[in-house]
C-alpha cells in the first residue's frame, strides 16, 4: 500500500475545551477528480454567452440603423438649405409654390407667401415681408413616407422689386 502525505494542523482547543487534532490528506488527482467543470456548468455559461452576444448584435443593428436614419436627415436637410439659399439669392420674388425633385429620390417643395401688414404700417414701409417654407421630405425603403425636413425664414424685399399677388 501506498502512503499519502498528510498535513498535520497542531491542535486546539475546541469549543468545550478539548483539543482535537486535525489531520487533511490531499487526494490524488484521478480521472474523476472535483478540480473540472461539471456538464451543467458548461451549458449554463454557454448560455449566458448566447444571450450576452445576441444583446450586443441587436445593439450593433440598432446603431447601424440609426446612422442611416441620421444620413438620410443630413441629406434631406443639406437638400433644403440648398433650395432655400437658391430661393433667397432671388432678386424678385412673387408668392406661389414651387415643387421638383432631386436625383436621388428626394423631393422639394417650396412655399413663398407675402405677409400683410396693417396699411398704415405697408404705406410707410418701403419693402415687403414674405416668408419662405422648404420642404423636402423622403420615403425609406419600406417606411411610411411621412419622414421630411422643413426650413422657415422671412426676407425682406423692395416694394419695386416684389411680384404682387
Amino acid at each position: 500500500m501506498i502512503r499519502r502525505p498528510c498535513l498535520r494542523v497542531p491542535s486546539e482547543p475546541s469549543a468545550l475545551g478539548v483539543h482535537v487534532k486535525t489531520t487533511r490528506r490531499h487526494r490524488m488527482h484521478g480521472p474523476f477528480s472535483a478540480n473540472g467543470f461539471t456538464l451543467m456548468e458548461i451549458l449554463v455559461a454557454i448560455a449566458v454567452l448566447a444571450i450576452a452576444l445576441t444583446v450586443i448584435l441587436q445593439l450593433f443593428s440598432g446603431a447601424l440603423k440609426s446612422a442611416r436614419i441620421s444620413d438620410a436627415y443630413t441629406l434631406g436637410t443639406f437638400h433644403a438649405d440648398e433650395i432655400m439659399s437658391e430661393t433667397l439669392l432671388r432678386e424678385t420674388l412673387a408668392p406661389g409654390v414651387e415643387e421638383g425633385r432631386f436625383e436621388d429620390g428626394y423631393r422639394w417643395r417650396t412655399e413663398i407667401v407675402r405677409l400683410e401688414q396693417p396699411e398704415e404700417e405697408n404705406a410707410k414701409l418701403p419693402f415687403d415681408t414674405f416668408r419662405i417654407t422648404v420642404r423636402v421630405s423622403w420615403a425609406p425603403h419600406g417606411a411610411d413616407p411621412g419622414r421630411h425636413v422643413e426650413l422657415n425664414t422671412l426676407k425682406l424685399v423692395e416694394k419695386d422689386k416684389a411680384i404682387p399677388q
